[in-house]
């Protein structure tokens, strides 16, 4: 096969993402422990980066981060790539309770059953993690 031909390839997301699912090491179940929390404590230290940044841009930073992590956790349908990029951003993996009640709140806003939008009022930038519609 060609590299022209191999550019004409059509890629299958859903079927990539299924196969993707089916790997055992991707499973959090396959995780170890120290893992799990190296990821948790690696994206709270984003999300107290990315606080400053959202309110530099005139939103509630903090309230902007706590809406999406809420979003985010209802989303099942595949997105577009910056759909799917800032859902890995903002999926906070299980894992042992955060000791600081500050981040304590992104596991709360990661689990919360009630509207984001209710819960979460003070976020006026939009970040597209989901599409409209």
């Amino acid at each position: 096969m060609t590299f022209k031909e191999k550019l004409k390839i059509k890629i299958d997301r859903t079927k990539m993402h299924q196969r993707q699912s089916k790997r055992d090491f991707l499973k959090k179940d396959n995780m170890d422990r120290a893992s799990v929390e190296f990821h948790r404590n690696s994206r709270v230290g984003l999300y107290e980066k990315l606080v400053p940044f959202i309110t530099a841009l005139g939103g509630d930073g903090k309230q902007c981060v706590l809406y999406k992590l809420c979003e985010t956790a209802r989303i099942s349908r595949q997105g577009t790539f910056l759909q799917e990029l800032l859902r890995v951003v903002f999926t906070l993996p299980k894992g042992e309770e955060f000791e600081e009640e500050n981040h304590k709140n992104y596991d709360k806003a990661h689990v919360a059953s009630d509207d984001c939008a209710s819960l979460y009022p003070g976020c006026d930038v939009d970040i597209p993690v989901q599409s409209q519609g």
